[in-house]
């Protein structure tokens, strides 16, 4: 597969993530903070995590939840009509070749390859302010769950635990 058999591209860092925020009309609304700092607004909110799967060993699928919660890949498959034989976790080799950026920075917009979707785990799915990865260690940007849902591309909420 060219994705994952390329030798390693760079990453694409915050401005990835910038990048596609601003594509998606949310760079108003999501700001881009660092994660040991207040932003603007100075407001709490939920770290999440986004995990990138791989289906059929080629299609990116993204799942975000809290931080602290551990990731059901059979629920992953099935809420995208898969068995769970044909979903995996993305090893850490591969995260960069795929989605753009190393383990920890991955959040839930500006992948480098498409992705097939975006699962936002049930119990986040009324959260006012969700923090995700920016692309680089340390960075996050807030967003609603809401916006989320309606903004990111094929993004649904399902129990992920």
């Amino acid at each position: 597969d060219p994705i994952l058999s390329r030798s390693l591209l760079p990453t694409l860092g915050r401005a990835g993530v910038t990048a596609a925020l601003r594509d998606l009309g949310l760079m108003d609304i999501c700001p881009v903070f660092r994660s040991d700092e207040d932003d603007a607004q100075g407001q709490p909110g939920i770290m999440c995590k986004t995990i990138a799967l791989l289906a059929y060993e080629t299609e990116v699928l993204l799942c975000v939840l809290r931080l602290s919660q551990r990731l059901q890949i059979s629920r992953c498959a099935s809420a995208f009509g898969l068995r769970r034989t044909d979903v995996r976790m993305a090893r850490e080799d591969e995260l960069t070749n795929m989605v753009g950026y190393p383990r920890g920075c991955i959040g839930p917009v500006g992948s480098r390859h498409g992705v097939k979707g975006v699962l936002l785990d049930q119990e986040l799915a009324t959260e006012q302010r969700l923090l995700c990865g920016a692309g680089e260690e340390g960075w996050v940007f807030a967003i609603s769950a809401a916006a989320m849902v309606e903004a990111v591309p094929d993004c649904q909420v399902v129990p992920l635990r």
